[in-house]
């Protein structure tokens, strides 16, 4: 009996008695097979708890596990260099994130303004129109607007290294007198632009028409209804005939944009809209419309594949001569029924009016002042920008406009 405890407890040890012993056996099996285990899972590329360790938590055992590393990677450096240079990355890429978050954030709200001419003006408009959008001025008849409008496109010699682009859309009644006031005005003989440019036709102008920065070929009025023709199904379409005219005008409206777009002008004065009840009705209003969407901002590489036919005789001129849409700034001049500047602010924002889409909206009207009627301007609309709220009086002399 007493051998087969002796076997069974192992060789006798000093200082080990009974139960003691019996627990020190089995304490050096479990290390050994720990061992094992430790060695096997090491050439696994795991590495076990020892069963001595005290616990600790799945954060604490991530953050003092050895670095694993390829075994071709061996010369990278130990476990603590590898963290330091992945956290050194880490912080170079969300610094150089942050750096091209600032600055993106930066050119959008610090952009620069499209100067209307008179600083007065610019002032209110907390620097001045934004690029690229579309302003709105509504006015009486005879209160000012085609003086602003020269002023604005007149400016763009000084701003933008050429003069803004001019279209009339005036299509009955005396003329508006463009001419005559850009000549006295600003000394600038604004001749109209002819050049038209058919399909697979030399699309070039003759250098003179370069100067002609005026144009009236939309003399359409009145209601959208009036140019169309009932369909078999009860609907509304076109007439063919008046498709066909406006097809033509087409001709001599694209080029005449697209030529000066490339030649330098950024601005759009769209002049002589009539008054009307539904604006949805207005066949200026539909012609401004399909303007704006589908020639001034139209990519200016697809416009011109679009007019210089064929494109492959033309694509040097047409990649020599890109521009960024983006940039071209439209002024358009719509004429109301209300001439009291009350009244213009107290105007509701009828079904079809651009006005309610427009990035900004200026109004010009009439106040009695003692005994003189005075023009007066407000800024009623600024997307994405500071503006003034006051009203201040507009005067239009022999040297032109003046806000006071």
């Amino acid at each position: 009996m007493g051998r087969r405890r002796q076997d069974l407890q192992g060789p006798h040890r000093p200082g080990v008695h009974g139960h003691d012993r019996t627990v020190e056996v089995a304490r050096r099996q479990r290390r050994r097979v720990h061992r094992a285990r430790h060695a096997g899972d090491r050439r696994r590329g795991r590495v076990q708890r020892d069963p001595e360790e005290p616990h600790l938590s799945v954060g604490a055992r991530t953050a003092l596990r050895p670095h694993r590393t390829h075994p071709r990677r061996q010369g990278a450096g130990t476990g603590d260099h590898a963290r330091a240079v992945a956290r050194s990355l880490r912080s170079s890429v969300q610094d150089e994130g942050t750096r091209r978050l600032t600055r993106r954030v930066e050119s959008r709200f610090v952009t620069a303004r499209v100067s209307t001419g008179l600083p007065r003006l610019d002032a209110m408009l907390g620097g001045g129109l934004l690029p690229g959008t579309l302003t709105v001025i509504y006015g009486a008849t005879g209160i000012g607007k085609t003086h602003l409008g020269l002023t604005f496109a007149d400016h763009g010699r000084a701003a933008d290294g050429a003069r803004g682009v001019i279209l009339d859309m005036n299509g009955r009644g005396d003329s508006q007198q463009h001419d005559e006031y850009a000549r006295r005005l600003f000394h600038w003989d604004l001749t109209p632009w002819s050049h038209s440019v058919t399909p697979m036709s030399d699309p070039y102008p003759p250098p003179a028409q370069m100067d002609a920065f005026y144009s009236n070929a939309y003399t359409w009025v009145g209601r959208t209804r009036d140019f169309q023709v009932p369909t078999p199904d009860g609907g509304w379409e076109f007439d063919w005939n008046w498709k066909a005219t406006y097809n033509r005008a087409l001709y001599t409206i694209r080029p005449f944009l697209y030529f000066h777009f490339a030649a330098g002008s950024r601005r759009v004065v769209v002049d002589g809209v009539e008054p009307m009840d539904s604006p949805a009705d207005s066949i200026q209003f539909f012609l401004f419309d399909e303007l704006y969407r589908k020639v001034i901002h139209r990519d200016a590489e697809t416009l011109g594949m679009e007019i210089c036919l064929p494109v492959w005789q033309h694509r040097e001129f047409i990649d020599a001569h890109l521009y960024e849409h983006t940039t071209i700034t439209t002024l358009l001049l719509v004429t109301t029924e209300e001439t009291r500047l009350e009244d213009l602010l107290a105007r509701k924002v009828a079904t079809g009016d651009i006005g309610a889409t427009a990035n900004t909206i200026v109004v010009l009207g009439s106040e009695r002042v003692g005994n003189r009627l005075a023009r007066m301007l407000c800024v009623v609309k600024h997307r994405a920008s500071a503006m003034s709220d006051e009203i201040v009086e507009l005067r239009v002399g022999e040297r032109g406009m003046e806000i006071v």
